[in-house]
């Protein structure tokens, strides 16, 4: 029932005007850590922080980003490893090459090895290009690249 109230609500907050829509997730979002809903607050934050990422507003995307990250323990752990994989996305597009790397890092040296890891491997080498360390780029490809088929 919860799950359906939030959806509702979700569609409803994202048909707004986008300035107020803003303000209608957030004051959810608040309602949600007051009363310590952490899972459901980590899981809207996700898909507000997803729905600014595919329309390329990745300054909010990456606020969100941020806000499901704080509760990310609340999710299971493919949760838990995708929200840092997005959060190290929004800091590449908005440029924070080392916040990303920092984010990428996390999902290499917190989980077991899969496909995250190695694509984590690639997007840090992405991050290494921008920053101009062209050997460590290179040896990020090739960790990443090295993923048994």
């Amino acid at each position: 029932m919860r799950l359906l109230i939030t959806v509702s609500l979700l569609l409803f907050f994202l048909k707004a005007s986008s300035q107020q829509s803003n303000k209608n997730v957030d004051s959810l979002l608040n309602a949600y850590k007051i009363n310590s809903e952490l899972k459901n607050y980590a899981t809207l934050a996700h898909d507000v922080s997803v729905k600014y990422g595919k329309a390329g507003d990745f300054v909010k995307a990456l606020k969100y980003a941020l806000k499901e990250v704080k509760f990310k323990k609340h999710l299971p752990v493919e949760r838990q490893k995708n929200s840092l994989f997005n959060l190290g996305l929004f800091f590449y597009k908005n440029q924070a090459y080392s916040k990303s790397i920092d984010a990428y890092n996390k999902v290499i040296d917190s989980f077991s090895s899969d496909e995250f890891t190695y694509r984590a491997y690639c997007e840090n080498a992405r991050n290494y290009d921008k920053l101009g360390d062209f050997y460590l780029a290179r040896n990020y490809y090739k960790k990443g690249l090295s993923h048994p088929k």
